[in-house]
């Protein structure tokens, strides 16, 4: 068996976390056990983002080849990720969140893909969502009703209106190229949230991108701090979207259903704060670009709630 040399890793392995030790081990343990690693050499960079949960001592404890520690202080997960992009040493970037994890073999997969397909700015797969307590709610290409073959990866056809009109890209499934991150300059810092989608549109507007439907990670659905993380999210879109207003074709076909999903995004924002009837307004216009039956459904439910709420004064 041929010994990995760590002085000059393949791939590095971008892991921020803060305050999430219960989960950290099962990612790392899934890092170890890629198959892939018993020929080519990677690196493991975590950065601790200021946990007060021991995350540093724990790590420091670990005996994992070539792991790598960056200690910050509360930067966030676009600058942490940044932070890591710029100290790799591998060529390609494989991006893991502290609470997901990879299944077997997903490393080997991608990496194989990258050396087939050398120009590919980054790469992709399907991830499984699952909750706190196990339960599993179906896959992001599932949610996104996208199908693509499962088996390899391929180039994505028009990936920057695909990935437009429909977010497929978990972050934790994706492996992008270090010196193409460098030249987007990476997750957009001056965003309140979304760098991670805004980041992926600027990588497919620049290079082919690869697609898998096979699923390679697992997802954790955690709960907290919804209504204002929506907010959030609402805010980016739009800012991110501006610079697609003047575009045409295939781009300003996806523009309008990202603007669709824009009004759903208001939609469900307008519910968490208890305004059905906005949030029905909403609703109708998501539905007039988008054309979902989950979007009635939700209706039918603002309705109701609209009901019982007049019924209450």
């Amino acid at each position: 068996m041929q010994t990995p040399d760590y002085k000059t890793p393949k791939c590095s392995i971008v892991v921020p976390t803060r305050d999430c030790l219960p989960y950290l081990n099962a990612a790392l343990m899934s890092v170890a056990a890629q198959d892939i690693l018993q020929n080519v050499s990677v690196e493991t960079i975590v950065v601790d983002d200021g946990s007060s949960d021991g995350t540093r001592q724990w790590l420091e404890a670990q005996n994992m080849p070539n792991l790598r520690i960056i200690t910050q202080n509360g930067i966030g997960p676009a600058r942490a990720r940044n932070l890591a992009i710029e100290a790799a040493r591998g060529a390609l970037i494989a991006f893991l969140d502290a609470d997901d994890f990879w299944w077997p073999g997903k490393l080997r997969a991608q990496m194989e893909a990258h050396a087939t397909h050398p120009d590919a700015a980054f790469s992709f797969s399907d991830y499984l969502h699952f909750d706190p307590d196990g339960a599993l709610h179906g896959t992001g290409f599932e949610f996104w009703s996208y199908t693509v073959q499962k088996s390899g990866y391929h180039v994505l056809e028009d990936a920057e209106a695909t990935l437009l009109g429909a977010n497929l890209v978990g972050t934790s499934t994706v492996m992008a190229r270090r010196d193409m991150l460098l030249r987007t300059n990476g997750f957009a810092t001056s965003l309140p949230s979304a760098e991670d989608w805004d980041l992926w549109l600027r990588l497919a507007g620049m290079g082919e991108a690869l697609v898998s439907g096979a699923i390679t990670t697992s997802y954790l659905m955690r709960p907290g701090g919804e209504t204002a993380k929506r907010g959030a999210r609402i805010a980016a879109m739009e800012m991110i979207l501006v610079r697609y207003a003047n575009r045409s074709g295939s781009i300003a076909h996806a523009s309008a259903k990202a603007r669709g999903r824009l009004c759903a995004g208001q939609a469900e924002w307008a519910r968490e704060r208890g305004e059905p009837w906005n949030a029905l307004t909403w609703r109708a216009r998501a539905w007039s670009a988008l054309r979902e039956g989950r979007l009635l459904r939700a209706a039918a439910s603002d309705v109701l709630a609209g009901m019982r709420q007049g019924a209450k004064l």
